[in-house]
């Protein structure tokens, strides 16, 4: 990849000629917020973001698929995904060339898990691959984990997503104040089928120092106004939150009081992956 000559990080569009991506970049462009690095086809690239001095564009090569999935197979096992494009920004950011990459806004959550954990890699000392939704209204950023990707989690399992989306909020410039949602909000939960999540608000203070608490309904956890008719002073006027869905109580969402839409919304596989900045799936705006 040639490089140019800029200080912004180089962020990977693996999904180049896709509208949505197209007008991504444009913006990412006019505001300076970093290099976009567009994979597809590089004349029509080229005719909708103009000069290429401030964005690469990079024709496909499936070369970097082949080689994977020759990989994978002198293993004895299969790898499912066809997507050139996303394997061959994967590999830029494991080599170093780029920052970053936004993918999936065409491509399957399931694909990009699979080529990111087969390229990029995962910390050794991270147990499961989770993700969070950093989602920003009016200069208002709240992180949701794990609405994606792991549809269970025991205690342990979500103290450490705790952990993992806390670590992401502090790369965003966000000081995380961690709450875990359910449909009963503390000192009155008292329903046996939420005590794992008590569980994990302990593990995730004495295991990793979390500055936390739940179970929480929605609304306790995210309007002041509630909160404190409750007598629940966990949020701060000077403190954004992260907030940790247990998704085997989804209806703790039944609690929601407060609309929060046209939120812009990044859904990442954070810190799980052996690069240092945002490893992202999907950017996109909510209407």
């Amino acid at each position: 990849m040639q490089q140019k000559i800029t200080n912004l990080p180089k962020i990977v569009l693996p999904e180049g000629v896709d509208e949505r991506v197209l007008c991504a970049a444009q913006e990412l462009i006019e505001k300076e917020i970093c290099h976009p690095v567009l994979i597809g086809d590089v004349d029509l690239i080229k005719g909708s973001l103009g000069s290429a001095d401030l964005y690469t564009a990079l024709a496909p090569d499936a070369s970097a698929l082949v080689t994977l999935k020759a990989h994978v197979e002198a293993m004895g096992k299969v790898f499912p995904v066809e997507d050139a494009a996303l394997v061959q920004g994967a590999i830029l950011v494991r080599d170093g060339l780029a920052d970053g990459i936004v993918g999936g806004a065409i491509a399957t959550t399931t694909d990009v898990f699979r080529v990111y954990a087969k390229t990029i890699g995962v910390k050794k000392e991270v147990s499961r691959i989770t993700s969070c939704f950093l989602m920003e209204k009016d200069g208002t950023r709240v992180i949701f984990a794990d609405c994606g990707l792991n549809p269970t989690s025991n205690a342990q399992q979500l103290a450490e997503t705790a952990y993992l989306s806390a670590d992401f909020a502090k790369t965003v410039g966000i000081e995380p104040k961690v709450g875990f949602l359910s449909f009963q909000t503390v000192p009155y939960a008292s329903n046996a089928s939420i005590s794992w999540i008590a569980d994990a608000v302990s593990v995730a203070r004495e295991t990793y120092n979390i500055d936390c608490d739940g179970p929480l309904q929605f609304d306790s956890a995210f309007v002041r106004k509630i909160a404190a008719s409750k007598m629940f002073l966990f949020l701060s006027s000077q403190t954004l939150i992260v907030v940790i869905l247990g998704t085997k109580l989804l209806n703790g969402w039944v609690d929601i009081r407060q609309p929060v839409p046209c939120f812009l919304v990044l859904r990442s596989l954070h810190t799980t992956f052996l690069v240092d900045v945002l490893s992202m799936i999907l950017l996109t705006r909510l209407k």
